[in-house]
């Protein structure tokens, strides 16, 4: 990354690591929700194991092609435009998740989520290695899995308290992910390139 002449101390890049590493959060909300969701989805859809296998792997192979894409859009483009591209994805997927009426759009949105969680999978510790200076890269990039895990622990908390909610809940669990996604875009705004 290009330093233009800035010097930032070591408190503000401890910052903007943690706002980079909310595409970690991201992914681990992603990885997590289905887990809360999945019993729902079994009646809303009528699922059978095939069916609930492809959905819930439906994220991975759009994490693929996320994770393929990433490096070459961040070479071309920067690593702030992808990852505000990886949060409007997943902000439009979240959404288009709670409220899908069919499976066929519901596995799109999921397939979506994952090109937009497999981009921040690779664009978050990049930038966030890229702006650490040697001495705190290691700490500051382990941000990013630590985040990760708060985003899985976070998610299967708010699938505890939302599955008593009524037949919908799933659609809550889902649509919560706009909310982290918001936040991770408004944040990445204001970091440098």
């Amino acid at each position: 990354m290009e330093n233009k002449g800035i010097s930032f101390n070591n408190r503000y890049i401890l910052f903007i690591s943690f706002i980079s590493a909310l595409g970690g959060y991201l992914f681990g909300f992603d990885f997590a929700v289905i887990s809360g969701a999945l019993p729902f989805l079994r009646t809303e859809f009528g699922l059978n194991e095939w069916w609930e296998g492809f959905l819930t792997g439906s994220l991975a192979l759009g994490c693929i092609i996320g994770c393929l894409l990433a490096g070459k859009s961040a070479d071309a483009y920067g690593r702030k435009p992808g990852l505000m591209l990886s949060a409007i994805i997943f902000a439009v997927s979240s959404a288009g998740m709670a409220l899908s009426d069919n499976l066929s759009i519901f596995i799109i949105m999921r397939f979506c989520a994952g090109i937009g969680v497999g981009m921040a999978s690779i664009l978050s510790p990049l930038y966030i290695a890229e702006i650490s200076p040697a001495n705190i890269r290691g700490r500051n990039v382990a941000i990013n899995q630590l985040t990760t895990v708060i985003g899985i622990l976070v998610t299967n908390l708010c699938n505890y308290f939302l599955a008593d909610s009524g037949p919908d809940a799933w659609r809550w669990m889902f649509g919560l992910g706009v909310v982290p996604s918001v936040l991770f875009f408004a944040g990445v705004t204001f970091l440098p390139e």
